[in-house]
Formats: C-alpha cells, sequence, structure tokens
C-alpha cells in the first residue's frame, strides 16, 4: 500500500490547514472499520507522496518558489511533515531505534511535545538533506527499502533529481550491502549520512544490518523489494512525455517552450521518474548491477502505487541479462474512481502506436533512449484492488484481488491473477 491512503489535500471544506486539521483527516481515514482493521492486523511500512502534504509537492523549483510566497504554505508544510512522523514515519522504526532516537525522546519527555517536533519539521523544510525519511528492514532473507521520492529531490534545473547524491549513496550503499563487493554503510559515517528519520543524532536508522540480516558474504538477500510511491516504469507514451517536457523546462528548445513546458509538467503531473531523466537512467542501472552476479538475488521488485490503477512491467537491458526476475509492480489499492477517458488513455499508452508517437515527441525534445528498454506483462486493471507479493525461499509469487459487489450489495474480493515470478 504505497503512498495511496486518503488525498489529504483534498479534507471536507476548502484546504487542510494546521496540524489539528492534520490529525483529523488521519483519524477519519484509519477509523473507517475496515481500514482500522487492516493497519491491526497486517505490518505496513510506510512512505509518503505529495497528498501527506499537498498535491504536486516538489513538482519543480519553480512550483516550491510559488508556494513559499503564498502566506499558507509554512504552516501547511510544516503540519504535514510533523503529523506524518507522528502517524506513519513512527510505526516505521524498530523498537531499538525509537529507543536511541533524541527526537522521540524530547517529544515524550514534555507534557506538550510540539517544539521539539516543529522545529525537526523547519530544520527538514530548510535542508531536506540534513533529515533521511528513507529506510531499510531486513525481513530473513528479504530486504525492504523504502525510498522518499519526494522530500529528497534536488529541483533546480540544470541538477534536477529524484535523490539527492547523499540519498542516492545510502541507496547504493543498501543494495549492496552484503554482496561482497566492498564495504557495507557505516553509522554516521560516509555519503548520506544524514539523520534518520526523526533523528536528531545523525544517525540513520537504515544504515547497517536490520532485522535479521546475515551481515557478510555474497547473497545477504534473497528478494529486493524498492519501495517508491511513484513508479519507475511506466507507460512508454508517458515515460517519453515526462522525458521532453523535462527537456523543455530544462531550456532545451529555448526560454518560450520552458515557459510552457512548465505549465505542462504542472497541469499533466509529469513528475515521475522519468521526468527525473538521470535518476530514472541511475537507478536502472543501480538494479541491473543488483540483479546479475553470482551473489544475485533471485528477484527484484519495484513497489510503487500513484496512478489509481494496477500494472506489472518488466525491463530488460541491450547486451546483459540480469541473474534476477526484475519487475515494476504497480497497484493503487483503494478508493479508485478512473474516468473511462483514462483509462483508455493508459491502455493506449502501451500500445505499439503510442510508443511511435512517444518516441517522436522524445526527439523533439533531442531526448537520449533510455538505457533500458521494457513491456508490460500484465494489466493494466482498474478498481479497487490489492495486490499481494507472497516470498518463500528464493520463489516468489504474485496475486491481483479486486473488490467485485454481489447482487445483494456485499463485496467480495475476486483472484484477477495469480502467477510465478521466480
Amino acid at each position: 500500500w504505497i503512498a495511496d491512503r486518503r488525498g489529504l489535500d483534498r479534507p471536507p471544506g476548502d484546504q487542510v490547514a494546521d496540524y489539528e486539521e492534520y490529525t483529523r483527516l488521519y483519524d477519519e481515514s484509519w477509523l473507517d472499520p475496515e481500514v482500522r482493521w487492516l493497519l491491526s492486523t497486517v505490518p505496513s511500512c510506510m512512505i509518503f507522496d505529495d497528498h501527506d502534504v499537498v498535491d504536486d509537492w516538489n513538482t519543480s523549483a519553480a512550483w516550491l518558489a510559488d508556494m513559499r510566497a503564498t502566506d499558507w504554505w509554512q504552516e501547511r508544510l510544516l503540519s504535514g511533515l510533523m503529523s506524518y512522523w507522528v502517524y506513519q514515519q513512527l510505526g516505521n522504526l524498530s523498537p531499538d531505534e525509537l529507543a536511541a532516537d533524541p527526537l522521540y525522546a524530547a517529544v515524550r519527555e514534555t507534557p506538550d511535545g510540539t517544539a521539539a517536533l516543529r522545529a525537526f519539521a523547519a530544520r527538514a523544510d530548510a535542508d531536506p538533506a540534513s533529515v533521511r525519511w528513507s529506510y531499510r528492514r531486513d525481513f530473513g532473507r528479504t530486504r525492504v527499502l523504502m525510498v522518499d521520492s519526494r522530500a529528497a529531490r534536488v529541483l533546480e534545473e540544470d541538477r534536477r533529481a529524484m535523490l539527492d547524491p547523499d540519498e542516492a549513496a545510502w541507496l547504493r550503499e543498501q543494495i549492496m550491502d552484503g554482496r561482497g563487493d566492498g564495504e557495507g554503510p557505516r553509522t554516521g559515517d560516509g555519503p548520506g549520512n544524514g539523520d534518520g528519520p526523526g533523528n536528531g543524532n545523525g544517525d540513520s536508522p537504515g544504515d547497517g544490518p536490520a532485522d535479521g540480516d546475515t551481515g557478510a558474504g555474497r547473497g545477504a538477500y534473497d528478494h529486493l523489494l524498492i519501495g517508491t510511491s511513484l513508479p519507475w516504469l511506466l507507460p512508454h507514451l508517458v515515460h517519453d512525455v515526462e522525458a521532453w517536457n523535462s527537456a523543455m523546462c530544462g531550456g532545451e528548445r529555448g526560454a518560450r517552450w520552458a515557459r510552457l513546458g512548465e505549465r505542462i509538467r504542472r497541469g499533466a503531473d509529469l513528475e515521475h521518474w522519468s521526468a527525473f531523466p538521470s535518476s530514472f537512467d541511475a537507478l536502472g542501472d543501480l538494479i541491473a548491477e543488483a540483479a546479475t552476479g553470482p551473489g544475485a538475488p533471485a528477484t527484484v521488485s519495484v513497489l510503487s502505487g500513484d496512478v489509481h490503477h494496477a500494472y506489472v512491467a518488466e525491463p530488460s537491458w541491450p547486451g546483459r541479462a540480469p541473474d534476477a526476475r526484475v519487475a515494476q509492480l504497480t497497484c493503487s489499492p483503494v478508493h479508485n474512481s478512473v474516468p473511462l477517458s483514462i483509462r483508455l488513455g493508459f491502455r493506449f499508452g502501451w500500445s505499439a502506436p503510442a510508443r511511435a508517437l512517444g518516441r517522436r515527441i522524445a526527439r523533439h525534445g533531442r531526448c537520449a533512449p533510455p538505457a533500458v528498454s521494457w513491456r508490460r506483462t500484465g494489466g493494466p486493471w482498474f478498481g479497487n484492488q490489492i495486490m499481494t507479493l507472497t516470498l518463500r525461499g528464493r520463489s516468489a509469487r504474485l496475486r491481483l484481488e479486486q473488490a467485485r459487489a454481489n447482487r445483494d450489495g456485499t463485496n467480495v474480493l475476486r483472484m484477477i491473477t495469480d502467477r510465478e515470478l521466480a
């Protein structure tokens, strides 16, 4: 369930304004009987997306400048970060991490921890690289990396990136730790050693072995799960349009096209990994490296939501054959009502004519072809649905179930697909 909780920027009334209103939205969303049951019975690893603060959060430097010029943005942002830490990020920390977290201690030591929490949120806003929201969990021989693809962005057009340099270095360290090709990550030292989620001591909770890591040698894990709220692999037409738009906004065709590109970027929500071409390529290279060699896992899965439907896409690299099965698993699970026009658009986006159209658009932006190719191997599926990945040893099985209404008005889950990945 990646970043598909209730859209917090569309509450009852006009707009959420402060911390108190955020808490009421969480209460409204999570006290739904079915959601409450789910969160009480299934362990969760959460990471935010734009709707945890505001729609299109950190789309671009120009967008952020416009937000900062308003009289409501600062309170909105701080309140969003504070409530996220309380309602989601605390649950991402292990008991040992909580015990060592000075912010957690400071909040608990006073009757009202607002001042400490607000100071932390202000620091996260002023210097995003000083706070790491991403984290790692090792469950037996399955490694889970939840990656912040919102607050960690670099927005300046001339060096635009989905992850700042420290965050990118941290991600590589966590993926390669235990693969036997160099030092593993070091707590509080080296690239990416900013504060962990909510930490004030400079140590990231994700650093180093955790939750059953084997700690050394090749093959430290059998399955690698990379959670990023925004899909890495999109329909080809959408990918090419986002790459073209990035080039336009970066001035590839001059200032006039750059202004038009910015308007299109905001209006069409062109802000996925493909809208950050260098980051898209870097993530692809890292995944291919992690999936190849004697220490490769059985599967590498990128888990995403955001796009209001579900699909499976599988990449391939020219002249390179990874040893692991690699897949983009995308599922926006609940509260989905996608208009027919958008459903048709997503279906068309995977077609051969759409791919040809996308390449023509990309050529206008002088965009280099991506280093990785991919194809859709499942979906697109629309509706309220749950995707389940079952891992046993080095085997992996994928299942998708959709909510369907019975004649008596009750709802049941119906199996849509059930397949082996490894």
